[in-house]
């Protein structure tokens, strides 16, 4: 990759980082590991956090996510909750 891309993508990447968009999708994430850490799905994420190192890309990444998000109703649920409030604070931020 040359300097210049490298130096684009460090300029927008700290841009997001000071976005509202950016420190609330944060907010979230925090708090929803802190309350998922005391459930079910708490244990399944820590058992599965060792394949996830192992992933070697994103498609790999994701397909262990929803195998253990998808192999349990509740959690299966609690999952799809997560996807959509994502969706709606993209789409109401763009």
């Amino acid at each position: 990759m040359s300097p210049e891309t490298l130096s684009m993508f460090n300029l927008y990447g700290n841009m997001l980082i000071e976005t509202e968009y950016f420190i609330t999708l944060m907010d979230m994430f925090i708090a929803y590991v802190e309350d998922m850490s005391e459930t079910e799905f708490g244990d399944r994420f820590t058992k599965m956090v060792p394949d996830l190192m192992k992933a070697k890309d994103m498609q790999e990444t994701m397909e262990i996510v929803y195998k253990v998000a998808f192999t349990n109703n509740k959690i299966s649920k609690n999952f799809s909750i997560i996807l959509n409030h994502h969706k709606q604070l993209t789409i109401s931020y763009l």
